[in-house]
């Protein structure tokens, strides 16, 4: 009985129920804006990783051809 007992208690844990549960819109609209942000964030970072060692390196050349020009 007992060996039987564990197997069918895993499989009736591992199936999913219907969630008696509620969502409002405030709670599904600050799930969504984090979302948002969330991917803003990433994107933003991804940008300042490849833009501002451009804009440094733009800059060097432009203060070394200032200097040659002088």
């Amino acid at each position: 009985m007992h060996r039987q007992l564990i197997p069918v208690t895993a499989i009736f844990a591992l199936i999913p129920a219907m969630a008696q549960a509620y969502i409002g819109p405030g709670m599904g609209l600050g799930a969504v804006a984090s979302l948002l942000g969330l991917v803003a964030v990433f994107f933003m970072v991804m940008v300042a990783f490849i833009w501002f060692p451009i804009k440094r390196r733009i800059a060097q050349r432009r203060k070394a051809a200032d200097a040659e020009a002088q």
